[in-house]
């Protein structure tokens, strides 16, 4: 009896030996089929549990090897490459990071976000209902802070102002006064691509007009969000300081953008409805179909103007932007492209691309990548 239990326990280790390999390998290996798509969402947005496990894993496969060395040297073999993948990934991430000046740190490492408050308000009505917007501040009677206005992602037809509300709040215990709007979320039935920046302007301006109440100062607004929260605060940004958006519906002027840093953005709506691959293009498909309702080919003005980099003026505020080199979801490729665009036309801007990951990367709050973002951003507004 205890033998049969030993041999179902050496089954199962050894299968999970067998896909831990895999998920290491599709890391660095995206090109694999399926698995490539999506182990490095595991593997490098969960580095903290997944380094520790192919260790783990590694010394109960020398033990089982010393046991018996027939069923245990293929083990080991590999369980040892799985781990020097995971630590290829991991020193990869951390040299990237040392590079601009992060101090990587492995294990999550939340900030202390006790002191900030939040209050929930409507910034405007649509035809759909109240629109919300969160404002997080820390009461330590300072006037004159800084403003930051975070935009949610979630391909535009998902998501709220509360998504990595992490962010938030450590960008309020940091000093800021931060505001988080909703806006109305696209789907299969209404397609509002013509409308959502519109509507977030509204936002912008209710912010020009509140700030002050909070201790905030519009004159220094930064901008923030990630994926499609990332395409929307480039392209309002943009659009703002370019003059295109310069007043809200109601007359109220929208305040200039001093800076703006983005995750993994949207840079391309077309190439992102184009997105060929094997897991996730019906998904990508669906949001940008669900947004605008056509193909690239049906409305190119349409999608040329939800792209940042054909709004780009001498006027576009300094740029920063964190990518996943592996991002299977929405395809890096435009974002290098932006890259040199903003080059090209001298405005100041950095780009930083954490190799081997995946589209979310910061999923959890106070990871190693996300602690970086939130390090990055607060240098990058300082310095703008």
């Amino acid at each position: 009896m205890l033998k049969k239990i030993a041999t179902i326990l050496l089954i199962l280790f050894a299968v999970v030996n067998v896909l831990v390999f895999l998920f290491s390998a599709g890391t660095v290996f995206t090109a694999i089929p399926v698995i490539g798509s999506v182990a490095n969402i595991v593997t490098v947005g969960y580095l903290h549990i997944w380094l520790p496990a192919c260790a783990a894993l590694f010394v109960c496969s020398v033990i089982i090897a010393a046991i018996d060395r027939k069923k245990g040297l293929w083990l080991v073999a590999v369980s040892f490459l799985s781990l020097i993948a995971a630590v290829v990934f991991m020193s990869a991430n951390a040299i990237r990071l040392f590079k601009y000046g992060v101090k990587p740190n492995i294990f999550p490492k939340e900030a202390d976000v006790s002191r900030v408050k939040k209050e929930e308000l409507t910034y405007t009505r649509s035809q759909y209902g109240d629109v919300a917007i969160n404002v997080y501040t820390v009461d330590d009677g300072q006037e004159g802070k800084p403003v930051m206005i975070y935009i949610h992602g979630g391909g535009w037809i998902q998501g709220s102002n509360e998504d990595h509300e992490y962010y938030s709040k450590t960008f309020a215990q940091n000093g800021y006064v931060v505001f988080a709007p909703e806006y109305d979320l696209s789907s299969e039935e209404r397609h509002l691509a013509s409308s959502t920046e519109l509507q977030l302007c509204e936002a912008f301006a209710w912010v020009s007009e509140h700030a002050g109440d909070y201790g905030g100062d519009v004159s220094r607004l930064y901008v923030t969000g990630g994926s499609a929260g990332g395409n929307l605060a480039l392209n309002i940004s943009y659009k703002i300081n370019s003059g295109l958006y310069s007043v809200s519906a109601d007359g109220t002027p929208l305040p200039a953008v001093s800076a703006v840093s983005v995750t993994f953005p949207v840079a391309s709506p077309a190439d992102f409805y184009r997105n060929d691959d094997t897991v996730f293009r019906n998904t990508a498909h669906r949001m940008a179909y669900g947004y605008t309702g056509c193909s690239p080919e049906e409305d190119r003005f349409l999608y040329d103007s939800l792209e940042p980099v054909k709004n780009i003026t001498s006027d576009a505020p300094a740029t920063h932007i964190m990518v996943g080199a592996g991002d299977a979801l929405v395809p890096p490729g435009p974002t290098y492209a932006l890259d040199e665009a903003l080059d090209k036309a001298k405005i100041d801007h950095q780009t930083v691309v954490v190799p081997y990951a995946n589209h979310i990367f910061d999923t959890v709050d106070g990871s190693m990548l996300s602690n970086a973002y939130l390090d990055l951003s607060l240098r990058w507004f300082e310095e703008h």
